[in-house]
């Protein structure tokens, strides 16, 4: 990959998630309010941003140059109606890696109820997606394309990674959930030096692009569609008051 491609590659990646981020503040999930919790943080802190996760693509096309593996970019593949959402695959000798990147500060862990992840922060607690269920949505759609495709022996492994540079995570060892410094160790050790039965790196990363073509276009249809619903709605409930307002000027005329 030249430094040329990296840099259009990072520009239109980061484009479609700021594209999508428009849905919502940011555009990484739904989350409902839950709760008030002691407020023991000195500063504010804030959710993520696209320039995050540049960075992060960033750092994963320098690790695939260096190892000669692959980058796809944005990773939504899609098989049948279901759309993987990694922001990322990478594709190498041991196989493929779905990797999702997540905005929210503060202090991640899972909640009580052992099914949800919570962030508290500011003194808040919402819920937010737990990123190993979300993770192994990923891999079952990657893992179900590539074996249509003819790919069937090819190991897929999911990650996920915590954008902002202060967040704290409280969760289980071992469940491939990372912050930033936690991703680049992992990165540097053994993890994935294992070498998977043999493959075509060319031919699956184009069959794999091919798919996050597809599925990105049906992202993008999504989210315009829920938009003018939205603002259909909008107009919907601004309409009594607008003609309330109109009875109202010519009531006075």
């Amino acid at each position: 990959m030249t430094e040329m491609s990296a840099v259009i590659l990072i520009a239109a990646a980061v484009m479609f998630v700021m594209f999508m981020g428009r849905k919502g503040k940011s555009g990484m999930g739904r989350a409902s309010l839950m709760e008030k919790v002691e407020n023991s943080d000195k500063k504010t802190q804030r959710n993520g941003n696209a320039n995050e996760v540049q960075q992060i693509i960033a750092q994963m096309i320098r690790f695939a140059g260096r190892r000669k593996m692959r980058i796809v970019c944005p990773g939504y593949v899609l098989y049948g109606e279901k759309v993987c959402r990694a922001v990322l695959l990478l594709v190498g000798p041991f196989g493929v890696l779905s990797l999702r990147c997540y905005g929210y500060g503060g202090r991640i862990s899972p909640a009580s109820n052992g099914h949800e992840w919570q962030q508290d922060m500011n003194g808040r607690r919402i819920t937010i997606a737990n990123p190993l269920n979300t993770m192994e949505e990923d891999v079952q759609i990657v893992r179900n394309a590539l074996n249509a495709g003819g790919f069937s022996d090819i190991p897929v492994i999911g990650a996920a990674v915590y954008t902002r540079p202060q967040v704290q995570l409280d969760i289980p060892a071992g469940c491939r959930v990372f912050d930033r410094k936690g991703l680049k160790a992992w990165l540097e050790s053994d993890a994935l030096s294992v070498k998977g039965p043999d493959m075509d790196l060319e031919a699956v990363t184009k069959y794999l692009t091919e798919l996050a073509q597809k599925g990105r276009d049906v992202v993008a249809a999504q989210i315009e569609s829920d938009r003018e619903k939205a603002a259909a709605e909008a107009e919907k409930k601004a309409a009594p008051a607008a003609e309330e307002e109109q009875n109202n000027e010519h009531a006075n005329d």
